[in-house]
């Protein structure tokens, strides 16, 4: 008696192949899927941090806010704060010197948007000789930058100081308000208070 010999035939064989290519199909969907979720996570993930840098940034300066005016590197008054078409610039406390190099704990600070970004300007003389260095700080992702701060009328305008029978307001405003658009975000404001004690601040 002859053994019967097994094996697929020709059907069984096209059936297997045609789920072999359904599964393969699928699976390269699913890895393409998730490719482009760990895409998207990791550009929501980036831009996050870029909001949350620039948004530290902003709040670590104007939290060291002082009524400190300084002299320009051209021997000029500048007002502790200036606002002029959203460029906004103050000098603060708290700059810490690790190196222990004796400078001043004062800083002057500098706002302004450019194109698709925020620059942070800084000086490392409050009272600027002339040739001083500027260093800057970019944070990008920025479309849009704007400040207005708070008068003692209640008013809030964008330009800083004010002037009233051509004589400068001497006072700090109330507070200070900026409104910044991210990419593909929308815009968020934020109000920072300034303190009413803070007094002027005497030249180091």
């Amino acid at each position: 008696m002859k053994a019967t010999q097994g094996g697929f035939t020709l059907i069984e064989l096209l059936i297997v192949m045609s789920i072999m290519a359904g599964i393969g199909v699928v699976s390269f969907q699913l890895v393409a899927t998730g490719l482009q979720m760990q895409n998207k996570l990791d550009q929501d993930s980036e831009q996050f941090n870029t909001v949350a840098r620039t948004w530290w940034k902003l709040q670590a300066d104007l939290q060291q806010l002082i009524d400190r005016p300084i002299k320009n590197e051209y021997g000029q008054d500048e007002p502790a704060l200036t606002l002029d078409s959203n460029q906004l610039s103050f000098t603060r406390a708290g700059w810490l010197d690790p190196m222990d190099t004796e400078r001043p704990p004062y800083l002057r600070v500098e706002y302004r948007q450019t194109e698709n970004s925020l620059k942070r300007s800084f000086w490392q003389e409050l009272d600027r000789p002339p040739g001083s260095q500027r260093l800057v700080q970019n944070f990008s992702s920025v479309q849009s930058f704007k400040v207005e701060v708070l008068t003692n009328e209640q008013e809030w305008v964008d330009t800083w100081p004010r002037y009233t029978n051509g004589q400068e307001e001497k006072a700090l405003p109330l507070a200070i308000r900026l409104t910044l658009a991210f990419d593909n975000l929308p815009e968020i404001s934020r109000i920072f208070v300034i303190p009413s004690y803070l007094g002027n601040e005497e030249a180091p």
